[in-house]
């Protein structure tokens, strides 16, 4: 059985794998990893490295309520224009994927996997280091219910 957390992270990941100019983006992703512990290399940018954090949950009657928080980085190469304008566009390509299905119906729901996916922030970031890059870490919290004591069943 997969645990419900990890059912909605393998969901992000395949939405941000749709992250392509071919799908009306503005560029196209070369990796998507889940709580990658190393920087991207020249080769593997622009990526996405997304994980979620602390799962905060609350009990109700009938089911227990998640708060998931989950930091999706997008970091680019690209310094071709203001970095904060670069951000702009890659914050815009994360949550459009997010909030779109396959075919281009728009929900905040994950396609009602989940309640609500509220995004709390947007930060620009640079790294004018060994290799320049720069992009954005979106903040959001995602809201489902599992069954209570049942980890494994969304509801």
């Amino acid at each position: 059985m997969i645990p419900a957390s990890t059912q909605i992270l393998d969901v992000i990941h395949d939405r941000l794998e749709r992250i392509r100019t071919s799908n009306g983006f503005s560029v196209t992703v070369k990796n998507v990893e889940r709580s990658k512990r190393t920087k991207f290399t020249v080769s593997q940018k622009p990526g996405i490295n997304y994980y979620a954090l602390d799962d905060l949950i609350t009990k109700s009657f009938g089911a227990d309520n998640h708060a998931l928080p989950v930091s999706i980085e997008f970091i680019d190469t690209t310094m071709t224009e203001p970095f904060n304008d670069l951000a702009a566009k890659r914050a815009a390509d994360i949550i459009t994927t997010l909030v779109q299905d396959s075919v281009g119906n728009s929900s905040f729901n994950l396609g009602d996997l989940v309640d609500t996916v509220e995004v709390n922030s947007i930060s620009p970031i640079i790294d004018a280091k060994d290799i320049p890059s720069c992009g954005v870490i979106v903040d959001m919290t995602i809201k489902y219910k599992t069954a209570v004591f049942e980890p494994f069943t969304i509801i």
